[in-house]
């Protein structure tokens, strides 16, 4: 039987030494080519090869490892119709694209001392700072800025910045106990003052004011 030779073959099928073939379907590659007689023989693909669409190929494609000292992680696993996808690790972003996929990833950025996150990072952008409003600090203990201490003593001894905070001078147990002791001794030598002349006011009120004789003693000698 003479072999027919199409100049093109139809959706679905592919060319072989003139002969239109029909396709092995997605995870599956050729085995034996048609002929006069025979169809395409497909055979699957083996673990850690896929074949994503429909071909004449004899051999799978190789299925990709992300490279973790790219900072690449599995993000889907790799199947038999589908390749691996690979994507940034939690805590990073993409640094790299080939084509459609992210080749190296980066670790997002830690804002230093005295800044603050103004956005945080994707597996797709870094993060990004911003300086502390003013009156506030952070240091590279703390995540969010915060207020200078507000210096009870009133005396500061250093003006706080955006990378520390404001330091108090401190009263010790003793120097507080005295000055107690002062505020109170002020006040109970005020409230003593106070009386003592206010009884000299009467006492002074009492010997200016004139005599006047009782009256019953009056009727009684005359």
């Amino acid at each position: 039987m003479a072999r027919v030779v199409f100049s093109a073959c139809l959706p679905g099928e592919y060319e072989y030494e003139g002969e239109c073939c029909p396709q092995c379907p997605s995870g599956n590659v050729v085995k034996n080519h048609c002929t006069d007689a025979v169809s395409t023989v497909c055979i699957p693909c083996v673990d850690n090869t896929y074949m994503d669409h429909p071909n004449g190929e004899t051999k799978c494609l190789r299925c990709k490892i992300c490279d973790k000292g790219a900072g690449l992680v599995t993000k889907k696993a790799c199947t038999y119709t589908s390749n691996t996808v690979c994507d940034c690790e939690r805590g990073s972003f993409c640094r790299s694209v080939s084509g459609k996929e992210c080749d190296m990833c980066e670790r997002h950025k830690t804002c230093p001392p005295g800044e603050m996150v103004k956005r945080y990072g994707t597996n797709r952008m870094d993060t990004e700072c911003e300086k502390c409003p003013e009156g506030t600090f952070r240091n590279k203990t703390m995540s969010n800025c915060t207020k200078w201490t507000a210096c009870a003593s009133g005396i500061i001894i250093q003006q706080g910045t955006s990378t520390n905070d404001t330091i108090c001078k401190t009263l010790h147990a003793r120097k507080r106990w005295i000055l107690f002791l002062s505020g109170l001794c002020m006040c109970a030598l005020a409230v003593y003052i106070y009386f003592i002349n206010d009884n000299k006011e009467k006492q002074s009120i009492q010997e200016t004011r004139p005599f006047q004789p009782n009256s019953d003693l009056e009727n009684h000698n005359s």
